[in-house]
C-alpha cells in the first residue's frame, strides 16, 4: 500500500493531540433492569477511570446509571433524536465504536473510516419465541452473521452465540460477576430482608419460612415463553418448593399473572433488594429457552448461591448446573440442595475487571493495526510519533498480535523486575494482586518475591505451597526492613515495591522501565495512579503539607478525587511517591541503604524518594498511565506515628524549605 499524505493529515486532524482515546457505546436504551445495558455501564466506568473519555449515545435513557457516572467523571450520556437516526451516527466523531445492540450493529459500519468500529455481539434468541416479531428478528440475526467480517472486530459474550451467530471470526469475552459486590462490599448485611420485602407487597409475613428457590427475569407476556417462566409453577410443583420470581416489569399486570400462579412475585427491585433475595434464598434457577449468557445465573453464584438452568443456550458455560428437561432439573436441584454444604461456587466466574481490561486491550489493539492500515505499510514512521502521541502510554502494550510489534518492544524484551510484595495471612488479597500481576505483565521478565511477617493460619501455607514464587519468612513487620532484605534478594535490575492490597489494572511496566531508561540521571523513583475500589483517587502523588498542624507532614492531596480529574491525568515530577507501588533501581536502592528502619509505620517511603534528591538529585515522577487499584488499609492498620513524624521533620525540614519544589 503507497502511503497517502491527504490521508495521513486527515488521521491526524481527528487524533490531534489527545491524551486517551475517545470511545463511543452504542446501545437502543440505558435503563436499569437490562443485562446489555449493565454491561455498557459497567464497562464505560472502567474505561474512563483508566483514563479514556467515554461517550454513551442510546435513544432511551432513565437516569439510573447517572450517579455512579458522575462519581467517576469522563463519561457523557447522549440520547440521540430517532429522526434521521443513520445521518447522525455517521458525524459522530471517535477513535473507537463499540455496537451493543441493534439498530447500531448496521449504523456504525456507516460511521467515517477512520473510526475503529467493534460489534458486542450478545445473539438473537430464535425468532419464533417472539410471535409478531418473527421477520424483524431474523433479518436482524442474518444481518450481524453476514456482516460482522465488516467490523475490526467482533465480539461474542460466550461461545455458545459465537457458534449460534456465525461469528466466525470474534473473540469470546465473558461478562462479569461482581457488579453487586462491587457497588455494596457490605453485601452480607442485607441477608434476612427479603421476607419483609414480600410482606410489603401483599404476601404472608410466613411466605418464605421454608427453603425457596429463585428465579430472576423479565416479567411480562412477551418474555414468559423466552424465559420460561410460565413453567416454574411446575418446577415448584416437582421439587415441593416455593419459587421468588422477582425481575423488570412495566406492568402491575405481570405481578398479578405469576401471583394467581402460586408464584411470589415482586417486580422492579432495587440492587439492595436482589441481593437479599440472593442471599435468603436456597437456590437461583432458570429455565430460558435461550440465553447467550444469563448474568443473574452468575450474579447469584458470585455470593455464594447455586445455580440450575436448563441445558439451553450459554447455560453450561457459567457454570450452572444444568439439565435437559424440567424434570430432570428438578432431580438435580434436590439432589444437590441435599449437599448444598460442599458446594463452592465454579472457577468459571470472571469479574468486570477482568471483562474490562480484555475490552481495552482490544480497543487499544485494534486501534493500532487500524491506524496502520490507513496509513499504508510505508508509513511506520509516520505512524509511531501518533501512535505513541496519543495511544502508546495507555496501551499496556496491547498484548500484540501484529507483526510490526517489535517496533515497541523488542528493546524491551531483556530487562529484568523483581516484584517485592510483604504479607501476613490475608490470602484473600494476596491472590488476587498475584494473579492481576500474572494477567496484566507482558513482554517482560520479572520475578516475585513475598516477604512473610509472620503469617499464623494454615490456610496461608496452603497457598504459599501452591504458587511458585520463593517466600522469605521474615518475623515481624517492619516494612523497612523486610523491603531491605527482599531487595538483597531480588536479582531484577529495578524493583518494585508492592503491597499486597494492590490489583494491576494497567500497569504499564514497559513504559516506567522506559521512564527510567530514557531519563536516567533525572528519575530514581517512579510511583503510580492507584484507585480505590470505588475508582476515587488513592494515590497521585505525595506532597508536603505546608500548614499547621500538618506542616512539614507528607500527604496525599489529591486523595477521594475523581480518576479523571485535570489534576492527576497528566504524569508530573512530585516531591515523593507512596511505598505502596514504588519503582527504583535496586542498585540505587541498595546503595543508598533502602528504606530506613528508624521509621516504625510511615515517612520511610518519603524519606527514600527525599535521599534521592539529596545524593544524587534525582526526582520522583508520578506516571498517571500506570493504574493499579489499592484497598488502602486492608493490609494493616493506617497508624499515625509521632515519632516518625518527629524523625521526618527534624532530618528534612531545611530542605523542604530551601526547595521551591517541596516547599510551595
Amino acid at each position: 500500500m503507497i502511503f497517502n499524505h491527504e490521508k495521513f493529515l486527515r488521521l491526524r486532524s481527528i487524533v490531534s493531540s489527545q491524551d486517551s482515546l475517545n470511545v463511543a457505546f452504542f446501545c437502543a436504551r440505558l435503563k436499569r433492569g437490562y443485562g446489555v445495558d449493565l454491561v455498557v455501564a459497567t464497562q464505560a466506568k472502567y474505561l474512563a477511570a483508566w483514563g479514556n473519555k467515554v461517550k454513551i449515545y442510546t435513544l432511551v435513557n432513565d437516569g439510573f446509571f447517572t450517579s455512579s457516572f458522575t462519581q467517576i467523571g469522563n463519561i457523557e450520556v447522549i440520547t440521540l433524536p430517532t429522526f434521521r437516526l443513520s445521518h447522525t451516527v455517521s458525524k459522530i466523531v471517535c477513535d473507537i465504536a463499540i455496537a451493543h445492540t441493534d439498530p447500531f450493529f448496521e449504523l456504525v459500519l456507516k460511521m467515517n473510516s477512520y473510526v475503529t468500529k467493534i460489534a458486542w455481539d450478545y445473539g438473537e434468541p430464535p425468532p419464533e419465541l417472539f410471535p409478531g416479531q418473527i421477520e424483524e428478528r431474523k433479518a436482524q440475526k442474518e444481518f450481524r452473521s453476514s456482516h460482522h467480517h465488516l467490523y475490526h472486530k467482533a465480539i461474542a459474550i460466550s461461545n455458545f452465540v459465537k457458534e449460534d451467530m456465525a461469528l466466525t471470526r470474534a473473540d469470546v469475552v465473558y461478562c462479569g460477576s461482581d457488579h453487586l459486590i462491587i457497588e455494596y462490599p457490605q453485601y452480607e448485611k442485607l441477608r434476612g430482608k427479603l421476607a419483609n420485602l414480600a410482606s410489603s407487597r401483599g404476601y404472608s409475613p410466613n411466605c418464605l419460612e421454608k427453603p425457596f428457590l429463585l428465579c430472576v427475569s423479565r416479567l411480562g407476556e412477551i418474555y414468559s415463553r423466552y424465559k420460561g417462566t410460565n413453567d416454574l409453577q411446575e418446577l415448584s410443583r416437582l421439587t415441593n418448593m416455593p419459587i421468588v420470581l422477582i425481575g423488570k416489569s412495566d406492568s402491575s399486570k405481570d405481578v398479578k399473572h405469576f401471583k394467581n400462579q402460586g408464584l411470589i412475585c415482586i417486580d422492579n427491585p432495587s440492587n439492595e433488594q436482589l441481593i437479599s433475595a440472593y442471599l435468603d434464598c436456597s437456590a437461583c434457577v432458570s429455565l430460558s429457552r435461550w440465553e447467550g449468557y444469563n448474568l443473574p445465573l452468575v450474579e447469584a453464584m458470585a455470593v455464594g448461591r447455586m445455580s440450575f438452568a436448563l441445558n439451553l443456550g450459554a447455560h453450561k458455560e457459567t457454570g450452572a448446573k444444568v439439565a435437559a428437561n424440567i424434570n430432570e432439573l428438578s432431580q438435580v436441584i434436590i439432589d444437590n440442595l441435599q449437599r448444598a454444604d460442599q458446594y463452592t461456587p465454579p472457577k468459571t466466574l470472571y469479574s468486570w475487571k477482568e471483562n474490562s481490561q480484555k475490552l481495552n486491550s482490544i480497543i487499544y489493539e485494534n486501534r493500532l493495526k487500524h491506524l496502520t492500515t490507513i496509513l499504508g505499510d510505508n508509513s511506520k514512521s509516520f505512524v509511531l510519533p501518533i501512535i505513541n502521541k496519543t495511544t502508546l502510554p495507555r496501551i499496556k502494550k496491547l498484548q500484540l498480535k501484529a507483526s510490526n510489534s517489535s517496533l515497541y518492544f523488542s528493546n524491551l524484551e531483556k530487562l529484568d523486575l523483581s516484584i517485592l510484595i510483604l504479607s501476613k495471612d490475608k490470602v484473600n488479597l494476596l491472590k488476587p494482586c498475584l494473579e492481576s500481576i500474572k494477567q496484566t505483565l507482558q513482554y517482560i521478565n520479572y520475578e516475585i518475591l513475598i516477604g512473610d511477617t509472620g503469617s499464623e493460619l494454615s490456610e496461608t501455607e496452603i497457598y504459599y505451597k501452591s504458587i511458585q514464587h520463593p517466600v522469605f519468612y521474615l518475623g515481624r513487620y517492619n516494612f523497612s526492613t523486610g523491603n531491605n532484605y527482599l531487595a538483597s534478594q531480588a536479582r531484577g535490575r529495578y524493583i518494585l515495591l508492592l503491597n499486597n492490597d494492590t490489583e494491576a489494572i494497567l500497569p504499564s511496566i514497559q513504559e516506567v522501565i522506559k521512564i527510567f531508561e530514557t531519563n536516567q540521571n533525572q528519575i530514581g523513583a517512579v510511583g503510580c495512579k492507584l484507585l480505590y475500589p470505588n475508582f476515587r483517587i488513592q494515590h497521585a502523588g505525595v506532597f508536603i503539607c505546608r500548614h499547621e498542624p500538618y506542616k512539614y507532614i507528607p500527604e496525599h492531596i489529591n486523595k477521594n478525587c475523581k480518576s479523571a480529574d485535570n489534576k492527576v491525568i497528566h504524569s508530573q515530577i512530585v516531591p515523593a511517591v507512596t511505598g505502596a507501588c514504588l519503582f527504583t533501581n535496586r542498585q540505587l536502592f541498595l546503595d543508598l541503604g533502602g528504606l530506613d528502619s528508624v521509621y516504625q509505620e510511615e515517612c520511610q517511603d518519603i524519606d527514600y524518594c527525599f535521599k534521592l534528591r539529596d545524593k544524587y538529585g534525582l526526582h520522583s515522577y508520578y506516571y498517571a498511565n500506570s493504574t493499579w487499584i489499592h484497598k488502602e488499609g486492608r493490609t494493616r492498620s493506617a497508624k499515625e506515628n509521632l515519632q516518625d513524624r518527629n524523625i521526618f521533620i527534624n532530618r528534612w525540614q531545611n530542605f523542604i524549605d530551601n526547595n521551591s519544589l517541596y516547599s510551595s
